[in-house]
């Protein structure tokens, strides 16, 4: 028994800072949206261009990293669906309410916000800035 106690005695100050570094590691590796620094130039109102009219859609981005998703529905009407959504340079995920996750690479180029999508090649979208 002695001996074991002179084992653990030698180990729990290793196993304590193993167990620190593990910690920060993970806490280093999630970045929110308010570590980005440019979560600020997604917020506002962006409305899709360049397609007929019963193609509009617009993102809705708020500051706190959700947002709403505003598109016409099956029926012809309009309808919004809530999301969050979270970035890391320019990888913008969002995630919403309905449990669909959408992936892109996004830029702003003067007021437009523009949406590469990661999950289907070659599919780029153009979003006009209406308002904050």
């Amino acid at each position: 028994m002695d001996k074991l106690k002179k084992i653990t005695q030698h180990w729990r100050p290793a196993a304590m800072i193993a167990a620190i570094l593990i910690a920060f590691t993970g806490l280093s590796g999630c970045i929110t949206i308010e570590d980005d620094p440019y979560y600020d130039d997604i917020v506002g109102t962006w409305e899709l261009t360049g397609v007929p009219y019963r193609d509009i859609n617009q993102f809705e981005f708020y500051y706190d990293g959700t947002g709403r998703y505003n598109a016409f529905n099956l029926w012809g009407d309009w309808d919004s669906w809530y999301f969050r959504y979270y970035m890391r340079g320019s990888h913008l995920e969002i995630d919403l309410e309905d449990g669909q996750h959408w992936d892109y690479m996004w830029a702003i180029r003067g007021n437009n916000l523009i949406l590469t999508d990661l999950q289907i090649p070659d599919n780029i979208l153009f979003y006009r800035y209406v308002y904050r």
